[in-house]
Protein backbone atom coordinates (compact mmCIF):
# COMPACT_ATOMS: atom_id res chain seq x y z
CA UNK A 1 0.00 0.00 0.00
CA UNK A 2 2.76 2.47 0.97
CA UNK A 3 4.54 1.74 -2.33
CA UNK A 4 1.29 2.32 -4.27
CA UNK A 5 0.71 5.65 -2.50
CA UNK A 6 4.31 6.68 -3.16
CA UNK A 7 3.96 5.88 -6.86
CA UNK A 8 0.68 7.79 -7.06
CA UNK A 9 2.24 10.83 -5.38
CA UNK A 10 5.19 10.69 -7.77
CA UNK A 11 2.87 10.47 -10.78
CA UNK A 12 0.83 13.43 -9.51
CA UNK A 13 3.98 15.45 -8.94
CA UNK A 14 5.23 14.70 -12.46
CA UNK A 15 1.85 15.66 -13.91
CA UNK A 16 1.85 18.88 -11.92
CA UNK A 17 5.39 19.69 -13.10
CA UNK A 18 4.36 19.00 -16.71
CA UNK A 19 1.41 21.36 -16.38
CA UNK A 20 3.67 24.00 -14.84
CA UNK A 21 6.11 23.68 -17.74
CA UNK A 22 3.32 23.97 -20.29
CA UNK A 23 1.91 27.05 -18.58
CA UNK A 24 5.34 28.69 -18.25
CA UNK A 25 6.19 27.89 -21.87
CA UNK A 26 2.92 29.39 -23.11
CA UNK A 27 3.55 32.53 -21.04
CA UNK A 28 7.10 32.83 -22.38
CA UNK A 29 5.88 32.45 -25.97
CA UNK A 30 3.25 35.15 -25.40
CA UNK A 31 5.76 37.54 -23.82
CA UNK A 32 8.31 36.85 -26.55
CA UNK A 33 5.75 37.57 -29.26
CA UNK A 34 4.90 40.89 -27.61
CA UNK A 35 8.57 41.85 -27.37
CA UNK A 36 9.24 40.91 -31.00
CA UNK A 37 6.31 43.04 -32.15
CA UNK A 38 7.63 45.98 -30.14
CA UNK A 39 11.12 45.48 -31.59
CA UNK A 40 9.73 45.62 -35.12
CA UNK A 41 7.93 48.87 -34.38
CA UNK A 42 10.65 50.78 -32.53
CA UNK A 43 13.37 52.83 -34.18
CA UNK A 44 14.96 53.87 -30.90
CA UNK A 45 18.20 51.99 -30.27
CA UNK A 46 18.03 52.38 -26.48
CA UNK A 47 14.48 51.04 -26.43
CA UNK A 48 15.45 48.11 -28.63
CA UNK A 49 18.33 47.29 -26.29
CA UNK A 50 16.00 47.41 -23.29
CA UNK A 51 13.50 45.12 -25.02
CA UNK A 52 16.23 42.62 -25.89
CA UNK A 53 17.53 42.67 -22.30
CA UNK A 54 13.98 42.01 -21.04
CA UNK A 55 13.62 39.10 -23.47
CA UNK A 56 16.92 37.58 -22.39
CA UNK A 57 16.00 37.93 -18.73
CA UNK A 58 12.69 36.15 -19.31
CA UNK A 59 14.35 33.28 -21.14
CA UNK A 60 17.06 32.97 -18.50
CA UNK A 61 14.51 32.77 -15.69
CA UNK A 62 12.52 30.19 -17.62
CA UNK A 63 15.61 28.04 -18.16
CA UNK A 64 16.63 28.31 -14.50
CA UNK A 65 13.27 26.75 -13.63
CA UNK A 66 12.72 24.30 -16.48
CA UNK A 67 16.08 23.56 -18.13
CA UNK A 68 15.62 19.78 -17.72
CA UNK A 69 12.27 19.75 -19.56
CA UNK A 70 11.95 18.96 -23.26
CA UNK A 71 10.75 22.52 -23.87
CA UNK A 72 13.65 23.91 -21.85
CA UNK A 73 16.20 21.91 -23.81
CA UNK A 74 14.72 23.12 -27.10
CA UNK A 75 14.79 26.77 -25.97
CA UNK A 76 18.32 26.43 -24.61
CA UNK A 77 19.56 25.11 -27.96
CA UNK A 78 17.95 28.08 -29.74
CA UNK A 79 19.22 30.80 -27.39
CA UNK A 80 22.40 29.67 -25.60
CA UNK A 81 24.69 31.81 -27.77
CA UNK A 82 22.94 34.95 -26.51
CA UNK A 83 24.00 34.37 -22.90
CA UNK A 84 27.22 35.25 -21.10
CA UNK A 85 29.34 32.46 -19.63
CA UNK A 86 28.16 33.53 -16.17
CA UNK A 87 24.51 33.15 -17.18
CA UNK A 88 25.17 29.79 -18.85
CA UNK A 89 27.01 28.58 -15.77
CA UNK A 90 23.93 29.28 -13.63
CA UNK A 91 21.64 27.54 -16.13
CA UNK A 92 23.81 24.44 -16.48
CA UNK A 93 24.20 24.22 -12.70
CA UNK A 94 20.43 23.68 -12.51
CA UNK A 95 20.49 20.79 -14.99
CA UNK A 96 20.71 17.13 -14.08
CA UNK A 97 23.92 15.40 -15.16
CA UNK A 98 21.86 12.98 -17.27
CA UNK A 99 20.39 15.94 -19.15
CA UNK A 100 23.87 17.34 -19.76
CA UNK A 101 24.85 14.02 -21.35
CA UNK A 102 21.92 13.97 -23.79
CA UNK A 103 22.92 14.27 -27.43
CA UNK A 104 20.82 17.42 -27.84
CA UNK A 105 22.56 19.14 -24.90
CA UNK A 106 26.13 17.75 -24.88
CA UNK A 107 27.41 19.91 -27.81
CA UNK A 108 26.01 23.07 -26.19
CA UNK A 109 27.55 22.14 -22.85
CA UNK A 110 30.89 21.43 -24.55
CA UNK A 111 30.80 24.86 -26.20
CA UNK A 112 30.09 26.46 -22.83
CA UNK A 113 33.17 24.77 -21.36
CA UNK A 114 35.25 26.18 -24.21
CA UNK A 115 33.84 29.63 -23.50
CA UNK A 116 34.84 29.25 -19.84
CA UNK A 117 38.39 28.43 -20.90
CA UNK A 118 38.60 31.56 -23.06
CA UNK A 119 36.54 34.03 -21.05
CA UNK A 120 37.72 37.43 -19.85
CA UNK A 121 40.66 37.13 -17.44
CA UNK A 122 42.04 33.85 -18.85
CA UNK A 123 45.26 33.27 -20.78
CA UNK A 124 44.66 33.13 -24.53
CA UNK A 125 44.45 29.78 -26.29
CA UNK A 126 46.79 29.59 -29.25
CA UNK A 127 45.84 28.48 -32.75
CA UNK A 128 47.24 28.71 -36.25
CA UNK A 129 46.05 28.57 -39.85
CA UNK A 130 47.16 29.65 -43.31
CA UNK A 131 47.33 33.23 -44.54
CA UNK A 132 46.02 34.16 -48.02
CA UNK A 133 49.65 33.77 -49.17
CA UNK A 134 49.72 30.17 -47.93
CA UNK A 135 51.97 30.77 -44.92
CA UNK A 136 51.26 29.39 -41.47
CA UNK A 137 50.52 32.10 -38.89
CA UNK A 138 49.78 31.60 -35.19
CA UNK A 139 48.01 33.92 -32.79
CA UNK A 140 51.08 33.61 -30.55
CA UNK A 141 53.16 35.18 -33.35
CA UNK A 142 51.27 38.42 -32.76
CA UNK A 143 50.57 38.52 -29.03
CA UNK A 144 53.16 40.72 -27.33
CA UNK A 145 54.25 42.55 -30.47
CA UNK A 146 51.91 45.44 -29.65
CA UNK A 147 49.84 46.38 -26.61
CA UNK A 148 46.76 44.56 -27.87
CA UNK A 149 45.61 42.00 -30.43
CA UNK A 150 42.02 41.99 -31.59
CA UNK A 151 40.94 38.62 -33.00
CA UNK A 152 38.05 39.21 -35.40
CA UNK A 153 36.01 36.14 -36.37
CA UNK A 154 34.18 36.85 -39.63
CA UNK A 155 33.39 35.48 -43.10
CA UNK A 156 32.99 36.90 -46.59
CA UNK A 157 29.34 35.69 -46.68
CA UNK A 158 28.46 37.39 -43.37
CA UNK A 159 26.56 40.64 -44.01
CA UNK A 160 26.95 42.08 -40.49
CA UNK A 161 30.67 41.28 -40.62
CA UNK A 162 31.12 43.19 -43.86
CA UNK A 163 29.09 46.13 -42.55
CA UNK A 164 31.29 46.35 -39.46
CA UNK A 165 34.54 46.56 -41.42
CA UNK A 166 34.58 50.34 -42.07
CA UNK A 167 34.31 50.97 -38.32
CA UNK A 168 37.06 48.46 -37.55
CA UNK A 169 39.28 49.99 -40.24
CA UNK A 170 38.73 53.43 -38.77
CA UNK A 171 39.95 52.62 -35.29
CA UNK A 172 42.68 50.32 -36.62
CA UNK A 173 44.15 53.19 -38.60
CA UNK A 174 43.90 55.40 -35.52
CA UNK A 175 45.48 52.96 -33.06
CA UNK A 176 47.66 50.64 -35.15
CA UNK A 177 50.71 51.65 -33.10
CA UNK A 178 49.05 49.90 -30.14
CA UNK A 179 46.90 47.33 -31.90
CA UNK A 180 47.18 44.40 -34.26
CA UNK A 181 44.14 42.72 -35.74
CA UNK A 182 43.98 39.09 -36.77
CA UNK A 183 41.05 38.29 -39.03
CA UNK A 184 39.96 34.67 -38.66
CA UNK A 185 37.61 33.71 -41.46
CA UNK A 186 34.92 31.04 -41.29
CA UNK A 187 34.88 30.77 -45.07
CA UNK A 188 34.86 27.55 -47.07
CA UNK A 189 35.69 29.13 -50.40
CA UNK A 190 39.27 30.37 -50.67
CA UNK A 191 38.60 32.61 -53.68
CA UNK A 192 35.66 34.35 -51.99
CA UNK A 193 37.70 34.86 -48.81
CA UNK A 194 40.59 36.46 -50.69
CA UNK A 195 38.27 38.57 -52.84
CA UNK A 196 36.51 39.94 -49.73
CA UNK A 197 39.81 40.94 -48.12
CA UNK A 198 40.81 42.79 -51.27
CA UNK A 199 37.46 44.42 -52.09
CA UNK A 200 36.91 45.57 -48.50
CA UNK A 201 40.50 46.78 -48.26
CA UNK A 202 41.35 45.06 -44.99
CA UNK A 203 44.99 45.87 -44.20
CA UNK A 204 45.53 43.62 -41.19
CA UNK A 205 46.67 39.98 -41.05
CA UNK A 206 44.25 37.19 -42.00
CA UNK A 207 44.11 33.44 -41.60
CA UNK A 208 41.60 30.67 -42.31
CA UNK A 209 41.52 26.88 -42.34
CA UNK A 210 38.58 27.14 -44.79
CA UNK A 211 36.45 24.81 -42.66
CA UNK A 212 33.47 27.10 -42.22
CA UNK A 213 31.68 26.51 -38.92
CA UNK A 214 34.08 23.63 -38.27
CA UNK A 215 36.93 26.15 -38.10
CA UNK A 216 39.36 24.99 -35.42
CA UNK A 217 40.11 28.51 -34.11
CA UNK A 218 36.39 29.26 -33.87
CA UNK A 219 35.72 25.99 -32.04
CA UNK A 220 38.56 26.67 -29.58
CA UNK A 221 36.89 29.95 -28.63
CA UNK A 222 33.34 28.60 -28.59
CA UNK A 223 32.23 30.86 -31.43
CA UNK A 224 28.54 30.32 -32.25
CA UNK A 225 27.78 33.53 -34.14
CA UNK A 226 29.73 36.08 -36.14
CA UNK A 227 30.95 38.75 -36.12
CA UNK A 228 32.72 37.96 -32.85
CA UNK A 229 35.84 39.48 -31.33
CA UNK A 230 38.38 38.68 -28.62
CA UNK A 231 40.70 41.38 -27.26
CA UNK A 232 44.03 40.19 -25.83
CA UNK A 233 46.60 42.33 -24.02
CA UNK A 234 50.38 42.26 -24.27
CA UNK A 235 50.64 39.68 -21.48
CA UNK A 236 48.36 37.30 -23.35
CA UNK A 237 45.33 37.82 -21.09
CA UNK A 238 41.89 38.01 -22.67
CA UNK A 239 40.44 41.33 -21.50
CA UNK A 240 37.18 41.27 -23.43
CA UNK A 241 34.94 39.36 -25.80
CA UNK A 242 32.51 40.98 -28.25
CA UNK A 243 33.17 44.42 -26.83
CA UNK A 244 31.53 47.53 -28.24
CA UNK A 245 33.82 49.56 -30.49
CA UNK A 246 33.62 52.55 -28.15
CA UNK A 247 34.77 50.39 -25.23
CA UNK A 248 37.73 49.13 -27.26
CA UNK A 249 38.59 52.69 -28.23
CA UNK A 250 38.52 53.69 -24.57
CA UNK A 251 41.03 50.98 -23.70
CA UNK A 252 43.29 51.86 -26.63
CA UNK A 253 43.27 55.56 -25.76
CA UNK A 254 44.59 54.96 -22.25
Amino acid sequence: MKRTISLLLTACLMLSCAKNVEKATAELEEQTQSIMESLQQTTDEAEAEELFTTYLSLVEQYLLNYADSEQGIAILRQTYYLFSTQQLEKIFSKMDHKTLEREEVAPVYAKFKLLKQTEEGTQFTDFSALTPEGENLSLSDLVGQTDYVLVDFWASWCGPCRRSMPTIKEFYEQYQDKLQILGVSLDNDEAQWKEAIQSLGLPWKHISDLQGWQSVPAELYGISAIPATVLINKEGIIIGRNMEVEDIKMILSE
